[in-house]
């Protein structure tokens, strides 16, 4: 079967199982993982801290034992207009709650992971992957706990989950951000009079400190560029960011694999690159960003995919965004795993 084949298959079956808030159960998902990393010779385990609420964990074992994490979760919001309990296609999209809060990126790094064993076999740094439950809540009975009682993230050198990678089209380019922080606390006030709510020696400050660059600084400034669901946000842009970026230490994951990331992005298209940014809300990468963790929220998804839908109705996924994420993420895990420091 084809990469793209058993991608659709994965995203189906992950799909047609209801892992909503209100269901609580993402057991038969994390079983469901567990056997597709068994038939492709890699072993996996299951945690369950609560009935139902399962977690799958698999690594490949490198030669160094540091890892590079591959953090997503099978919980999902609820089912909502145009984003059901199963895939539904409509010409060259799929649509179907999860495509891309996270089933999506399960199902293509899954099959990322695979190929690069199959390939190119044991890596110079060990690969995990982790499908957590309980994110969309607060992680409870998922990453947290999974931190708080197993083994599985001891020795996590980087983590790569989502957050970021959304396309954003400014000034005859395309942007991709590249999640370096999260606010994690409900956002307070609104953006009014299509003025940003922060100063720009806030974003300045970021700059200092390793969370933007002289990109999100030109960004922010240039507050006449179109604004929608999804890419960078005003709420990027709330008061809140000022409080973090006051207490937080200077981070180096742009310095450190910023690089790689855009080089990787523009063997695709040489107009690509990336936009650092501070999202607002939270996903699971809080809990290794405060372990002092190396985190980065990335998945790329193709300009042209609607990301509306996260969260909301029409949640979807495009035949080129899962050709894209696919090519893309398995360049810069072989450029990141095999390569020796």
């Amino acid at each position: 079967m084809d990469y793209y084949s058993a991608i659709i298959k994965r995203l189906e079956r992950l799909v047609a199982m209801d892992t909503t808030i209100s269901a609580a159960n993402e057991l038969l998902a994390a079983y469901f993982l567990k056997a597709e990393f068994k038939q492709n010779n890699i072993d996996g385990k299951i945690f369950e801290p609560r009935r139902n609420r399962g977690s799958f964990y698999a690594q490949l074992d490198g030669k160094n034992p540091r890892k590079i994490l591959l953090l997503t979760h099978l919980d999902t919001e609820e089912f909502k207009k145009g984003s059901p309990g199963r895939l539904v296609k409509k010409k060259d999209i799929y649509f179907g709650r999860g495509t891309l809060d996270c089933k999506g990126l399960i199902a293509v790094w899954s099959q990322v992971i695979f190929d690069l064993y199959r390939q190119f076999g044991k890596p110079e740094y060990t690969l995990a992957f982790a499908a957590a439950a309980d994110e969309e809540c607060n992680g409870r009975y998922g990453t947290e706990w999974l931190m708080e009682h197993t083994e599985c993230f001891d020795d996590v050198k980087l983590v790569i989950g989502e957050g970021g990678g959304y396309a954003v089209h400014y000034k005859d380019r395309t942007y991709f951000t590249f999640q370096t922080g999260e606010l994690e606390d409900k956002i307070q006030g609104t953006a009014q009079d299509n003025f940003p709510v922060v100063p720009e020696r806030v974003i300045r400050h970021g700059i200092q400190k390793g969370y933007y660059n002289e990109k999100t600084l030109d960004y922010f400034l240039d507050w006449g560029n179109p604004q929608s669901g999804r890419c960078v946000s005003r709420e990027s842009f709330y008061e809140g960011i000022e409080s973090y970026i006051g207490n937080k230490k200077r981070t180096e994951v742009l310095e450190k694999y910023a690089p790689v990331f855009e080089e990787t992005l523009q063997e695709f298209d040489p107009d690509y690159e990336l936009l650092p940014v501070i999202s607002p809300g939270y996903s699971d990468n809080r809990f290794f960003r405060r372990q002092g963790i190396d985190t980065i929220g990335f998945f790329p998804i193709e300009p042209g995919n609607y990301l509306g839908g996260i969260h909301g109705e029409y949640e979807c996924i495009t035949e080129t965004a899962i050709e894209f994420a696919y090519g893309y993420c398995k360049k810069l895990l072989k450029k990141i795993i095999y390569k020796k420091d």
